[in-house]
Formats: structure tokens, sequence, C-alpha cells
């Protein structure tokens, strides 16, 4: 299926006590054409690890801001800190990247959602409905996985947020060198996020994906799926996709890797029984 095209802008944020990061906007397709109606579902996706080149212009990155904008969202992707055009230096653990990506989720990602210029919402009205997707690729996948769940802006008391992630190649056999040995905050989370069952969880690798280890990631798939089991919750979802490798520079695989994205956020989500 042919992509619509988005409105994209580049622009920079400061963090609080962190550098400037560069990024891109994508406005939803459905508001390239006319007047812009009210976004609710936006996403934030990071990118592979910064000291190997890993950037926002990442062509998987892309592919995936560029399909989402098409099902209706508004797209952040960004330079971490010492990584393409943004300012500051890589961390060696990832936990510092991981703070950051939740700052753009508050500083950037929720203003888009709920436009501070929209005022506060009267005690009486009815419910906004609003969705985030916490999206991250092999080394950016660390840091959507650890961030929390994040709840509404105090101007919109009644509002339904829901929360889902999306994992792509989960660099699993070399998170000790990723995180210097200290991957245990990210395990914690992303197994912390299933059990809860709160949240819809899509983890996506390749058969041939040597570079995270597949056997590894079948293992690790496996257990999560259990914890999710565990819990009455249906919201942790696995996909291997035969043919690709960590880096998805074969066309056939990755068209499936967006076919298979596509499909997921376009079903409902899903609750415990």
């Amino acid at each position: 299926m042919a992509s619509k095209s988005s409105l994209v802008r580049a622009g920079t944020h400061q963090l609080s006590n962190g550098p400037r990061l560069s990024y891109l906007l994508h406005h939803p397709s459905s508001s390239v054409e006319g007047t812009r109606p009210p976004i609710t579902r936006a996403a934030l996706i990071a990118h592979p690890f910064g000291r190997l080149g890993g950037r926002k212009e990442d062509h998987v990155v892309t592919a995936v801001a560029e399909l989402l904008a098409d099902e209706g969202y508004a797209v952040v992707r960004y330079d971490a800190r010492g990584a393409g055009e943004s300012e500051g230096s890589a961390s060696w653990t990832g936990a510092t990247e991981a703070e950051d990506y939740r700052k753009l989720v508050q500083d950037l990602v929720l203003p888009l959602l709920f436009p501070p210029e929209t005022g506060s919402i009267p005690s009486d009205s009815p419910p906004v409905e609003r969705q985030i997707l916490l999206c991250g690729y092999s080394f950016g996948s660390l840091a959507a996985s650890a961030c929390p769940p994040p709840a509404p802006p105090p101007s919109h008391p009644h509002a339904v947020l829901t929360t889902s992630y999306l994992l792509i190649s989960y660099p699993l056999s070399v998170l000790w060198a990723l995180t210097l040995f200290r991957s245990e905050p990210f395990t914690t989370a992303l197994r912390n996020t299933v059990k809860r069952g709160n949240e819809r969880v899509m983890a996506i690798f390749g058969d041939k994906d040597h570079f995270s280890g597949v056997e590894k990631l079948r293992k690790w798939a496996g257990e999560l799926e259990t914890v999710a089991e565990g819990n009455g919750a249906k919201t942790w979802e696995a996909v291997e996709i035969e043919g690709a490798d960590h880096f998805w520079l074969d066309r056939a695989p990755k068209i499936e890797l967006l076919e298979t994205v596509r499909a997921w956020v376009q079903r409902k989500s899903a609750t415990k029984p």
C-alpha cells in the first residue's frame, strides 16, 4: 500500500539540565490537506546506538515514522545526545539517553496531544481519549521500554491516555556492552510493563539477527509471554520475521516489518479479560 505524504518539520529542543537535541516532527498525513484536526495519536522514535552511527535519518526509523504518520500519528524522531545534529556526548550506560527520552515525551509529545493553548478542560466535559506510542529501534528500544507510561497533564485531569510500546530488534545479546554491564534497570522496566498488563507491547526481530542473538531473542520472547499470561494479560506480542537481520537492509523483510507494524497499530488495544 502506498503511503500518503506527511508534512515534516525540523526543530531543536533544549533539555532541562541537558543538551539541545535535534528532531523531526511528522504531522499526520490527514493534516496535510485542508485544516488540521486535533492530534489524537502521537509517537516518539529512538534510533540505534549513536556511537556506531545511529541517528534520526536511519532508514528503519524513517520508514516507521512515515508509516505511523500515514496511520494518523504525529511522530517525533530525534538525534540522541552526541548523535547527528544534537549537542552533548553519548553516555556509556544508556541511562542518560533513557532520561532524555522521558523528557522528550513530556516536553514534545504530550503537548502535541494536549496543546497548552487549549487551556484547562472543564471537569464536566466528556473524557478526552489520546494514544501515545513509545518506539525504539535497536539501542533506541532500551530508552523506549524504560520510559514509564506518561500521565495526562493537569489541564486534562479526566483524559484517558493509552500507552503502547514498539520495540524493533531489541539488542538482547549486547546489552552488557551498550549499558556497561548495567542492563538490569532496562530489563526490569520492560518485565514490569509486561507484568502490569496495562500497555500493549510489540517486539519485532529477524530470524537472522545474529547481532542480537536470535536464539536468545526467542527465549526472551517466550519468557515475557509467560509473564504476560501469568497476569492474565494479552498485551505482549513478539513477531519473528523470516530473512531479516538486525539492520533490515533486504527489501522483502523490511516490507514485512512495516506491514506488521501497520497491522498492529490498526488493531484495537488489547485489555485484560
